[in-house]
C-alpha cells in the first residue's frame, strides 16, 4: 500500500505533458545541464585555487590567544647573571574573556621569564606581531 502512495509524489509530472509552457520549461532546463556542470567545476576549480592561497596566507596566523603565565609547575634552570634565574615550563592560561580574541605578539614561545633575587618573575617578550598585540602581562600562546 505505500509503494501505491509513493507514487502518488509523480502525479504533477502529469502537468508538464499537459501544459505547453511547463513542457517547454522543462525542457530548456534538462537541455541547460551540461552547460551548468561546466560552470560549477569552473566554481569549484576557483573556490579550491582561493583555498589554497588562504591556506597559505594565514598559515597558522589564526590559533593564537591572548593568555597569562602560570608559574606553577616552572622551575629555574640556569644562573642568568645579576641573581637572575632562567624560568623553564612556565604554562599558560586563557581566559574565558581573552579565549575569542586572537593575537599576534608577543608571542608566549619567543617569551624567556627569569626570577629575580626577591622572588617576583621578569619576561623578555620576542619581537611582537603585526596584528592584534595582547593587553599589558599577557602573551600570545
Amino acid at each position: 500500500l505505500t509503494a501505491v502512495r509513493t507514487v502518488r509524489v509523480l502525479r504533477p509530472l502529469r502537468a508538464i505533458t499537459r501544459v505547453r509552457g511547463m513542457k517547454v520549461l522543462v525542457t530548456t532546463m534538462i537541455e541547460s545541464m551540461p552547460m551548468l556542470i561546466d560552470v560549477a567545476l569552473l566554481c569549484a576549480f576557483t573556490f579550491f585555487i582561493w583555498g589554497i592561497v588562504a591556506v597559505q596566507l594565514f598559515a597558522g596566523a589564526l590559533r593564537n590567544r591572548c593568555a597569562g603565565p602560570d608559574f606553577t609547575f616552572a622551575y629555574t634552570t640556569q644562573a642568568a647573571g645579576d641573581g637572575r634565574f632562567l624560568l623553564s615550563n612556565v604554562t599558560y592560561i586563557i581566559s574565558d574573556e581573552q579565549s575569542t580574541d586572537l593575537c599576534s605578539g608577543p608571542l608566549a614561545s619567543d617569551t624567556s621569564w627569569y626570577e629575580l633575587p626577591d622572588g617576583s618573575n621578569q619576561s623578555l617578550p620576542g619581537p611582537g606581531g603585526g596584528g592584534f598585540v595582547c593587553p599589558a602581562d599577557q602573551y600570545c600562546a
